[in-house]
């Protein structure tokens, strides 16, 4: 074989397998709720395989004498392999667990595509009479191949492809690599084989409904699931909308439809205070606490509830939403009940991250800054929950202003928000804070007074009519949330708790339930 011929080899098997890896990421992410572990897992099964795929590969070289054939057959043999695979962990990841599945299917994925490795080192150096040279040209070949990989896919595929389908063309890429090496070596019923597999994968890429999202996103899994909406109880999704940013699913439900984020609760379509599915009681506190606030902004965009009912504020004269995936602007678009959002001159969506949103406008500066983000767990969210991005929010909050976001009960959330302001207080599963106290505007009186001002924009029509017992009900129930005081919060914990920083990621690590689904949640 040439020594073009083995660089390109060896460009094509790292492309191949660090983009095999990101899929694998994405696959493994959804199936355990987006823990942080996951990641680490997929890693460490990863190069395990690869270490392992070398060993084969080293043996392989002693032991055959057509090497080319060889490289072709195993790439053969790993798109099928891979064809099967995540089948196998949606499959089977209730009954077997998803530790054991990662650690065997992943680590022999990536073992499959590291034989071709050794094999493409001895081709090349055959091939060439300046070995050391051959060596670094098939070593910077790999490493290209590894680097592209990963943003080929990540960044491009995976942003016009869902997860079946691009694993669907990875797959299929592996396969016309191994078919090329058999043409190369002439090998003339490992070449009718191989055809024969790729035109199987051709065919299933053209013909293959989409259903290894739906099916992973139907079973429970048994962790990060809301109480009141299990996967399983839900039935099949009736959206998924899949991008570079992740994948949302949402299902059917009686109430507004329920909306999950790689496979995490993430909200209800929900903005009536009399349906209490999805605890929307908790947004009219801010409209009960800030009845003139005339700049707003949300950190996390989701089903767009929340800042839909914010929109009704009479004083309001513009609303930032910094929201990372555009895929729920789609979402939204489908909710008339939500959907104004999109049209409402006085709200501008921001698809960004939060943080570098923030650095990068620092003259802004808000009445109300609201963050309806995740569970206290999920993989990255100390990002938002940490003590470094509370400062810079903070940086951001005009004077009087109040910052209130979702703490999912973590109490060392709260504690961190109270090393930055003078009063911080649990409000259900959330963390109010601000520089003055908030509690004598929380009486019913003051709370009818405030929700009386509120008004869909679009129409002018009140929210809500006080001679109703229904509504009457409603500016009773808001203000009976209650705002509970940092100290009598942490009496109920048995631990001290401690402040989140970027570097101290103990919501997600320490107290996060791990990779046997146990620990705080």
């Amino acid at each position: 074989m040439k020594h073009r011929g083995a660089a390109a080899l060896s460009f094509a098997s790292g492309f191949l397998s660090l983009s095999q890896e990101i899929l694998w990421v994405r696959l493994v992410s959804v199936g355990a709720h987006s823990l942080p572990q996951s990641f680490a897992l997929v890693l460490g099964s990863y190069l395990a395989g690869i270490a392992y795929g070398a060993l084969i590969g080293a043996w392989v070289c002693r032991n055959r004498t057509r090497l080319l054939a060889a490289a072709g057959e195993v790439l053969l043999l790993a798109m099928v392999m891979d064809c099967v695979a995540p089948c196998l962990f949606v499959a089977l990841v209730d009954s077997v667990g998803w530790v054991p599945l990662v650690l065997v299917l992943v680590s022999l994925s990536a073992a499959l595509r590291s034989v071709a490795f050794p094999i493409v080192h001895h081709l090349g150096s055959e091939a060439s009479e300046r070995v050391g040279a051959s060596i670094s040209n098939i070593y910077f070949a790999n490493v290209m191949g590894a680097t592209l990989g990963p943003i080929v896919t990540g960044f491009f595929l995976l942003d016009v492809l869902g997860l079946q389908q691009a694993f669907l063309v990875i797959n299929l890429l592996s396969g016309v690599v191994g078919l090329a090496c058999l043409v190369a070596d002439g090998s003339r019923m490992a070449l009718r084989a191989g055809a024969a597999a790729l035109t199987v994968a051709v065919a299933a890429l053209l013909a293959l409904p989409e259903t290894l999202m739906h099916s992973l996103t139907t079973a429970p899994h048994g962790l990060g699931s809301n109480w009141r909406f299990t996967p399983a109880a839900l039935g099949r999704p009736n959206h998924i909308i899949e991008n570079r940013q992740g994948i949302i699913q949402t299902y059917a439900w009686p109430h507004g439809d329920v909306v999950y984020g790689a496979n995490v609760y993430d909200g209800t379509v929900n903005v009536d205070a009399h349906v209490l599915n999805n605890g929307i009681l908790r947004a009219y506190m801010l409209p009960v606490l800030r009845p003139q606030a005339k700049r707003v902004l949300v950190i996390g965009l989701s089903t767009g509830a929340w800042a839909r009912v914010l929109t009704t504020l009479p004083a309001l004269q513009e609303m930032d939403i910094v929201e990372i995936n555009p895929g729920y602007l789609k979402l939204i678009a489908q909710y008339p009940e939500v959907a104004p959002l999109l049209h409402d001159p006085r709200v501008h969506i921001h698809i960004d991250d939060g943080r570098r949103w923030l650095l990068r406008h620092p003259e802004q500066t808000y009445d109300v800054v609201l963050m309806n983000t995740t569970f206290h767990w999920r993989s990255n969210i100390t990002l938002l929950l940490s003590h470094d991005f509370l400062t810079i929010a903070q940086q951001h909050m005009a004077p009087g202003a109040l910052l209130y976001f979702n703490a999912t009960d973590s109490m060392d959330a709260l504690y961190t928000a109270a090393t930055l302001f003078q009063h911080a207080y649990s409000v259900s599963n959330f963390v109010l804070a601000s520089d003055q106290d908030e509690t004598p505007n929380l009486k019913p009186e003051v709370a009818t007074a405030h929700l009386a001002t509120l008004r869909w924009p679009e129409t002018g029509k009140p929210l809500f009519d006080f001679s109703l017992p229904a509504d009457q009900n409603v500016a009773r129930l808001v203000p009976a949330i209650g705002l509970v005081d940092m100290p009598t919060a942490l009496s109920h914990i048995t631990r001290l708790p401690e402040v989140i920083t970027d570097q101290n990621m103990i919501t997600e690590y320490r107290h996060g339930p791990g990779l046997l689904g146990k620990g705080e949640q």
